[in-house]
């Protein structure tokens, strides 16, 4: 009885996975070239595991953005943020989008990414790496709900 007990919890504990969540801020860079929050504007998560963030703006609540690491070297930023919408070509599940880009930034802002929407030019968004929460969550269930 002991046995079937114990492997119900590591069955348990199998089905778990860890997901970071990171803060979102709106910022602007003061005379001492530092970061400081302004106020917060959303959130993101990324499983333990993968290299996608899912990206939360609170200001386009029912939209999701991707961040993934920019795979070309020619390119001056670290990231990539994009869309993805329904593909209907056959064999093809979806259609990505490029929306921005995103930069590490380093020395007095190390542990903050700048994020660059297209569409946002003049505003200053950054995603957060200091006290980044973590939960451990069943691995069907959605991070952002």
């Amino acid at each position: 009885m002991n046995t079937v007990k114990m492997n119900q919890q590591n069955q348990k504990t199998d089905n778990k996975v860890k997901v970071h969540r990171f803060e979102i801020f709106k910022g602007r860079t003061n005379a001492m070239g530092i970061v400081e929050k302004v106020s917060v504007v959303g959130h993101s998560t990324l499983y333990e595991g993968s290299s996608t963030y899912s990206v939360y703006l609170r200001t386009l609540i029912k939209d999701i953005f991707y961040l993934l690491p920019e795979e070309s070297e020619d390119r001056p930023h670290d990231f990539v943020i994009l869309t993805r919408e329904p593909s209907m070509i056959a064999g093809k599940k979806y259609f990505w989008n490029r929306v921005g880009a995103g930069k590490l930034l380093s020395n007095e802002n190390a542990g903050i990414m700048k994020l660059e929407f297209d569409l946002f030019d003049n505003v200053e968004l950054y995603l957060n790496y200091h006290n980044a929460t973590v939960r451990e969550l069943d691995s069907n269930s959605n991070p952002a709900a």
